[in-house]
């Protein structure tokens, strides 16, 4: 990830590359999981574009608080790949809407951004134009690929309204059934137990952010949790592994190079 400022607005830009375009119902998972391993802490704050760059097979993320004005400059309406030139930066635009940044650290003619980029993102551009100030030409643009910092308010409010509404349902269910003193006894137990491995379950998710893994997949089944972990750093999945706040047992830690990262799998007894 690098940290950009133009015209004294900071944003930084992270491209991920990968085999195919994320199904849209998981993009936000994939970028967030991104987001902490690249060590941004406090990316629940920032406002985060994305765009799917086919041509290169790329993942463009850009986070930032100000309001960007690259993303609204002047259209063409009936051009499909459009070239701003600011400094040393360059904007590309498809379908009169911001789709990719690039940044360069040398001066370059206009023929030679225009062979740069066309064999960088394999474009045939229609229009590159030098532009003095970046400003808000057009601010009607509607972008749908931008998630709001209140989108991680929702999803922690969400989350916690269904553990509540289950755990309600069930309190529900078993109010509702004539029992016998005995069975009401047990069914408290189980409540209990039902309490204990939300509180479990939470606990372990925080170890794992703490660690900045990736949660791949879990399951529990004959008291034990098992976790799919993955990590480019080896040393995050080792330093999980030295915590020892858990006994865990290590099934099995390869690399895989299709994804390029490590992957563990391991169980954790019940706490």
């Amino acid at each position: 990830m690098e940290k950009f400022c133009i015209d004294r607005i900071e944003f930084y830009v992270l491209n991920i590359i990968v085999d195919e375009e994320v199904n849209k119902k998981n993009i936000k998972n994939f970028i967030f999981t991104y987001l902490r391993v690249s060590n941004l802490t406090n990316y629940k704050k920032y406002n985060i574009f994305y765009s799917f760059v086919k041509e290169i097979k790329t993942y463009q993320i850009i986070i930032y608080l100000d309001d960007l004005p690259f993303f609204n400059l002047l259209q063409s309406i009936n051009k499909e790949f459009e070239v701003f030139i600011y400094k040393s930066y360059i904007f590309v635009y498809k379908n009169s809407k911001f789709y990719y940044f690039y940044s360069i650290n040398y001066s370059l003619s206009i023929d030679e951004i225009n062979h740069l980029i066309s064999n960088k993102l394999k474009l045939n551009i229609n229009s590159i134009k030098n532009i003095k100030t970046i400003k808000n030409s057009n601010k009607q643009i509607i972008y749908d690929n931008i998630i709001k910092p209140f989108a991680f308010f929702n999803l922690t409010i969400l989350f916690s309204i269904t553990i509540m509404s289950i755990f309600t349902l069930y309190l529900f269910s078993n109010e509702n059934r004539i029992e016998k003193p005995k069975v009401i006894h047990k069914n408290i137990k189980q409540i209990s137990n039902y309490k204990y491995k939300v509180v479990d379950l939470i606990n372990i998710l925080k170890l794992i952010n703490s660690y900045d893994l990736n949660l791949d997949e879990i399951s529990y089944e004959n008291n034990q949790y098992c976790i799919y972990l993955s990590a480019k750093n080896i040393n995050k999945i080792h330093n999980f592994l030295d915590s020892k706040v858990y006994q865990v047992d290590v099934k099995s830690l390869i690399y895989n190079k299709q994804r390029q990262k490590n992957e563990l799998i391991c169980t954790i007894d019940k706490i």
